[in-house]
This record gives structure tokens, sequence and C-alpha cells, in this order.
């Protein structure tokens, strides 16, 4: 489903130059559950934010389905990842002008949902992640938890192909941490949709399908390989 070819990025020229990601190869299968791991500072995120086309890689090929991300161009790739992504992260960037319903209708809106469609996909997502009560709550009423919440029924109510989860329990406490992985897994099966979860959190990672090993660019370690 996805797939990457030799992806290589370098930060900086000269002495001062970097090398994030070395020649990653790498395939993710639809419905497939995968962790990636390693040291801070390993490429993890990075390698994240190259195959959602987020960053641009300096080599390589990235593959979504019969979308080659490796030749879009930005207006392209945004709307690539309008239509088949969806991304969770530690700080939830959700609009604080915004309450948690208009929050999640927001991209649906941008996608070309109607207002009623937007409307009822949104209170179907806060139904299903238990904050139908909170809909009009703004991020600063909310909790940090209610907050990630609210940020994964955004991230999946356009019913994206891949989610991307980059350290999404990393600012909150253990048992709140389990509430979120669990809705985590719960949108994963009900949706069917590919989970590529960036954790330092070796509990977490454990609870996936797969776990991939990063260090110092490169991946290290692979727990199994999945068909596209």
């Amino acid at each position: 489903m996805l797939k990457a070819q030799q992806i290589s990025k370098t930060y900086g020229t000269g002495n001062e130059a970097a090398r994030a990601l070395r020649e990653i190869g790498l395939e993710l299968g639809k419905g497939e559950m995968v962790a990636v791991t390693g040291p801070s500072g390993c490429g993890k995120t990075t390698l994240l934010h190259v195959l959602a086309g987020l960053e641009t890689a300096d080599s390589g090929s990235i593959w979504l389905g019969d979308d080659a991300l490796h030749g879009l161009k930005e207006k392209e790739l945004a709307e690539v990842r309008l239509r088949r992504m969806g991304f969770v992260f530690q700080s939830y960037h959700l609009v604080p002008v915004l309450s948690a319903e208009e929050n999640i209708q927001l991209p649906l809106l941008a996608a070309g949902l109607s207002r009623k469609e937007a409307t009822e996909r949104s209170q179907e997502m806060l139904e299903l992640v238990g904050l139908s009560d909170k809909r009009k709550a703004y991020p600063s009423q909310l909790s940090g938890g209610q907050n990630q919440r609210v940020a994964i029924a955004r991230a999946v109510a356009g019913r994206p192909d891949i989610l991307f989860a980059d350290e999404p329990t990393g600012a909150l406490d253990s048992g709140t941490a389990e509430q979120i992985m669990g809705l985590l897994e719960l949108m994963n099966r009900q949706y069917g949709m590919t989970l590529l979860l960036v954790t330092h959190d070796e509990r977490q990672a454990a609870r996936m399908q797969r776990q991939i090993r990063m260090f110092n660019g490169r991946i290290v370690e692979d727990g199994g390989t999945a068909g596209c």
C-alpha cells in the first residue's frame, strides 16, 4: 500500500551536514499497524515526515498505492494528504478558536463535503471517541487526553488510507496514553486504515503488529515484511 525505496535525507551542507535518513527501504500493507522506534535523533520523525510528503527526500521514491509522491509538486502533495492521509501529533495541532466539532469539520469541508455532511460526520466521530457532550467545547476547555481524542477524530473523519501518528501519547499520563492507544487500534479495526506509529515507548510499540527499529538514519530491525 505504501512503498519507499532508497530514501535519503540530509540536513545542512559541508562539515555541518547531518544525514537523517540513509537509503531507507520500507513497505507497509493495507490495514497494517506498524511502530517505528529508536533513540532520539535516529530519524524516526524525519522518516514519517518524508513518507507523508511533509518534507522532501533528497533521493529515492515513495508510492502510496498508485500515487508516486516523489514526483508530485507541493499543491498535488497537499491534495493527496487531504484525500488519503490522516495525522496525529503529540501537540494536537487543534485550531484554538474553533470548537471540537468545527476542528473536525474543517478538513472535511476542505475536501469538498457539504456543510451537512461534515456536521453529520463530525458528530459521528465525536460519538465514537466518547466526546459527544464536548462538541461545542474549545481546546482550552478540554484536557490533554480529550484534545488528543478530538485530534484522532479529525484525522480519521475523512477515512484516510493511512494514519501517521507521531508520539501521540508523549504528553499524556500513562492511563490516558492507554486510552489513546486503544482508540487508535479501534480506528484501525473499524476503518481498515494503515497505522504508522512513531514512538519512544516500547510498551506502546509492542501493541502494534510489527515493529521497526531505527538507528543513525537506518532501519536496523524489521519485525515483518508486508505486501503492498
